[in-house]
């Protein structure tokens, strides 16, 4: 998302408080924790060799982060604070165990926290234990177990073979917390909008619209398509029904996650907004004001430096940028380039990475332009496959830039 949409999207929120509006509900969003209990990788070199390439997620801070969260939560006081999915690393039962039990301690706070799983959650094969140099199968959760574990953060399930279901926050602002992952007969990273969940939604958006009640969906994956790529394991297979409906219904904003990056789609008056993920830099999450006369506002925040141990952002930041270069490194070291035209090139890629999946990045800015490293990337790009993937980017974010809605 460019910086004008978010100056939209917060201009608005400021706009409703300056003018007196009083909020009817304010909602706490987070996406892909990934949380991942620390007894599964502790002293294991060969953990952290493999996260150190991987996309950034600085799971093994899962500990500090968590406690981050619960302090931001106990000094915000949201009405709810909402999940949308990937709650652990891998599905491991010890992650989901202890990720439960910290927020049943907000729930026996007066704080209700929801969820719905997210492809990596249930019936997941990749739950490993890592000791030393090797690891081991590590116990995952099936539906069942995973049931039993988050029980106090469901409602009771409303759809055969899903944890979909209805919360009121309010009287008058409801959550449509949809299930869509596939977990069941085939583990898979997309989402499928079934018929099952189509008779759900259909008679609670009935319900809904005649008691007067505002609705905002909860999926895992995307409901609008944030990007051209993998739309196959990005988004969901009956998304574009889905979204009709949702706008049919009247329902105006769904929460996504799953992309790892914190984006917003607006078509036809549906929003999606995908909020980046919580395991990585640097670590956001959203706010959702539901006005009394039923205007939805959302803003993206990140967790508080006071909350967290000093220098941790700067650290993980840092772990952001070195997993991005590992991948990054390898190509661009096949280029025969000069080492500063390398390392022009990367420090680009590693700014551009930053910017996109923090939200931040504008692909008007005319500061692009200038950079010489962006030069060389137009030049070079096309022998190195992230070149493509910035220029398919940029494209978009230009032809897609939210106005003022």
């Amino acid at each position: 998302m460019c910086r004008r949409a978010l100056a939209v999207c917060v201009a608005a929120v400021l706009l409703a408080l300056m003018s007196g509006a009083m909020a009817d509900a304010r909602i706490m969003v987070i996406s892909d924790p990934h949380y991942l209990a620390s007894e599964l990788y502790r002293e294991s070199g060969l953990f952290l060799q493999a996260i150190a390439r991987g996309d950034g997620k600085v799971v093994h801070q899962s500990g500090v982060l968590l406690e981050a969260l619960l302090a931001e939560v106990r000094q915000r006081r949201p009405d709810a604070l909402v999940i949308s999915g990937d709650l652990t690393f891998n599905g491991e039962a010890l992650s989901h165990r202890e990720l439960a039990e910290a927020c049943g301690q907000l729930r026996a706070e007066g704080i209700p926290v929801w969820v719905i799983p997210g492809n990596h959650d249930i019936n997941n094969p990749d739950a490993r234990r890592f000791a030393g140099s090797g690891f081991v199968p590590a116990e995952n959760v099936s539906p069942e177990a995973f049931g039993t574990l988050w029980r106090d953060c469901l409602q009771q399930m409303e759809t055969p073979n899903s944890f979909t279901y209805a919360v009121e926050v309010t009287d008058r602002v409801w959550l449509a917390m949809l299930d869509v992952s596939r977990y069941r007969d085939v583990w898979m990273a997309g989402g499928l909008f079934t018929e099952e969940h189509r008779r759900w939604l259909a008679d609670l958006l009935a319900r809904a619209r005649d008691r007067g009640a505002t609705v905002i969906a909860v999926t895992h994956q995307s409901v609008l398509p944030h990007t051209d790529l993998s739309p196959e394991s990005c988004g969901i297979l009956g998304g574009a029904d889905l979204a009709e409906m949702l706008r049919d219904g009247g329902v105006r904003l769904c929460l996504t996650g799953h992309i790892h990056i914190q984006h917003r789609v607006v078509e036809e008056g549906l929003t999606d907004v995908a909020t980046g993920a919580f395991s990585i830099w640097p670590h956001r999450y959203g706010w959702v004001t539901v006005a009394e006369d039923g205007t939805v506002s959302w803003e993206m925040d990140s967790l508080s430096p006071e909350n967290l141990p000093e220098g941790f952002l700067e650290e993980s930041a840092a772990f952001f940028d070195q997993a991005s270069a590992a991948k990054l490194l390898p190509p661009l070291e096949a280029l025969d380039i000069a080492p500063a035209e390398r390392e022009q090139m990367l420090r680009t890629a590693l700014r551009f990475n930053r910017e996109y999946f923090s939200g931040t990045l504008d692909a008007g800015d005319p500061v692009w332009q200038t950079d010489p490293g962006w030069a060389l990337w137009q030049r070079l790009g096309d022998r190195v496959s992230f070149g493509a993937y910035m220029n398919m980017t940029f494209l978009r974010e230009q032809a897609h830039a939210p106005g003022d809605e």
